[in-house]
């Protein structure tokens, strides 16, 4: 719960376009991948723009049938997105960036991804987990709401180190960029 509220731990996968492939099932990427967040065509060079079917209905009545060079995607079910247009013939790359779930930790040296400061948190949760299944049910509300505050400065944390890593990777003082910080 704390990987997906938080978005606090992210991943990149690639694939190649086929042609005539519209619909891309996110299970492709890999079986870790809550939810897109970013799409770029690497053949291009460029961002994809985040859009939704109901928009491309809009645009274009048959815009399923229109084949060419990437320009969107959108999402389609939990487990599904678009690319649009769709490719005429195979080739190109596409990058995804993606939200992901957390690897399960199996061995004794395995390391959390979560940040070290979000690590009482997911401890509180195993505590809180565990008095669900004892049906502790005085004790489970106490512990869940010290890890409801827990959670809401995990979220606060990766919010911030969002707009400081948009920050560093565009450069404040290039015209016509944002920062995603208000002054």
């Amino acid at each position: 719960m704390l990987a997906e509220e938080s978005e606090s731990i992210k991943r990149t996968a690639y694939f190649a376009r086929r042609p005539g492939e519209l619909y891309h099932s996110t299970r492709k990427l890999g079986q870790d991948v809550l939810a897109p967040y970013r799409v770029w065509s690497v053949t291009n060079m460029q961002a994809l723009t985040a859009s939704s079917m109901q928009e491309l209905d809009a645009r274009h009545e048959t815009w399923e049938f229109v084949s060419g060079e990437p320009q969107i995607w959108f999402p389609v079910s939990w487990d599904l997105f678009g690319i649009w247009p769709k490719a005429a013939a195979g080739g190109g790359v596409i990058r995804v960036d993606y939200i992901a779930w957390p690897r399960a930790l199996l061995d004794d040296d395995d390391r959390s991804e979560f940040a070290e400061s979000d690590h009482e948190a997911l401890l509180t949760y195993g505590v809180y987990d565990g008095l669900a299944k004892r049906w502790d049910t005085r004790r489970m509300l106490e512990v869940w709401s010290v890890w409801l505050g827990q959670w809401s400065r995990a979220q606060g944390r990766n919010v911030r180190r969002e707009q400081a890593q948009t920050l560093q990777s565009r450069g404040a003082d290039q015209p016509g960029r944002t920062t995603g910080l208000e002054l």
